[in-house]
């Protein structure tokens, strides 16, 4: 019996037509064609594997898949894996999947990615979870409920963030709502995090680059942790955050002249400042205009300005 179920469930797996409605089942199904696919209602959900997969097509490939109903699954199984390189766009028509288990709503391995009007939701698995390729969230809201983990976890790759609301309702600690090892640039949207980083790195080579959108009610703003990742702050708005801009232990950011921010930016950092240190928090080059522009979490530190060096520092008062 054990033998006709596995050899009944590979007859399962199904390799879609273009054009072709789809229903999710706990069975995986293949995108392998360019084409436009839609995805109809479905509730309940329990597998363990990949649902959907595009996998064998091309970068040259256009594939378009329309979300025409709310999907939930209740297991450890991805949504929906993009395997091999294709220029793939989810429309999600505001309609919501969510992944109330332990596993991603969507895996981005290759290709380039664009979401639009989703709804994604995750409990104890990533929401989005980037290897590689090009993801764009150009609308839509991308959120977490479950106690750790990130909303958006770009591990590589490209990651713009455009449009859209990113929220990491639970997270606590470490827990990023978007933690990037590749490239970010954010020039629109917004992204809450109350008990945690909205956006965060610690990897060598990485880069964020942030000049639009809002960063509000968070604990802090944008984390430089670790390891030097470059980060360029410009005309993004700050509200609400208990730290805008936190720097790790000799950490510093790069701070545009684009800033026309309303608010002071809020800086924090994890080292303690020593008496007659200049402990610099912005890379040299600087413009001075930029003094006014920011202010200390620390009631102890003032922002000075180094006119030698050219840049922004922390200064203990006596």
């Amino acid at each position: 019996d054990a033998l006709f179920e596995y050899f009944n469930g590979m007859t399962e797996e199904t390799a879609l037509s273009p054009g072709s409605t789809v229903t999710l089942t706990k069975y995986v199904q293949y995108i392998e064609k360019a084409g436009t696919y839609y995805v109809n209602a479905s509730s309940g959900l329990t597998a363990s594997s990949t649902l959907l997969k595009i996998q064998n097509t091309s970068s040259s490939d256009n594939i378009v898949i329309n979300i025409q109903g709310n999907i939930t699954v209740n297991d450890s199984a991805t949504i929906i894996d993009v395997a091999s390189p294709c220029n793939l766009t989810i429309n999600g028509n505001g309609k919501t999947i969510k992944n109330s288990g332990s596993s991603n709503v969507l895996i981005v391995e290759t290709g380039t990615v664009h979401l639009k009007d989703c709804n994604f939701t995750s409990n104890t698995g990533v929401t989005l979870a980037q290897d590689a390729g090009t993801l764009y969230i150009e609308s839509g809201y991308y959120k977490r409920t479950g106690s750790s983990g990130q909303v958006v976890s770009s591990t590589g790759g490209t990651l713009y963030i455009q449009g859209g609301t990113i929220e990491n309702a639970g997270s606590t600690g470490t827990s990023d709502t978007v933690a990037i090892g590749g490239k970010l640039y954010m020039t629109g949207g917004t992204i809450i995090s109350p008990k945690s980083a909205a956006i965060r790195s610690k990897v060598s080579g990485a880069s964020m680059s942030v000049t639009g959108g809002t960063i509000k009610n968070s604990l802090y703003g944008v984390y430089v942790q670790a390891n030097s990742p470059a980060c360029t702050i410009g005309n993004v708005t700050f509200s609400g955050n208990t730290n805008d801009v936190y720097l790790g232990s000799g950490q510093k950011f790069t701070l545009t002249t684009d800033y026309a921010g309303a608010n002071n930016i809020k800086v924090g950092v994890a080292d303690t400042v020593g008496d007659s240190v200049k402990r610099q928090i912005t890379t040299t080059g600087t413009a001075q205009s930029m003094l006014a522009k920011v202010s200390s979490v620390n009631g102890s530190y003032s922002v000075n300005y180094d006119t030698s060096g050219k840049y922004l520092y922390l200064w203990k008062h006596s």
